[in-house]
């Protein structure tokens, strides 16, 4: 039980030693994603019409 224990343990902290750094990564680039977008233009998103869609009759 104990060894079980001891291995979740490592797990764990071996889990948190890598988020840490994932999370900060992703904080850093979001800021620089959104300087990149303030220079872009930014691009029109179409609605779908599916009212006039035609479907074939199944078999």
């Amino acid at each position: 039980m104990v060894t079980f224990l001891t291995i979740v343990f490592l797990l764990v902290c071996i889990n948190a030693a890598m988020m840490i750094p994932s999370l900060y990564s992703v904080n850093k680039n979001k800021s620089e994603a959104q300087k990149k977008t303030t220079n872009s233009t930014l691009s029109k998103i179409y609605p779908i019409d599916l009212v006039t869609s035609t479907y074939k009759k199944a078999v």
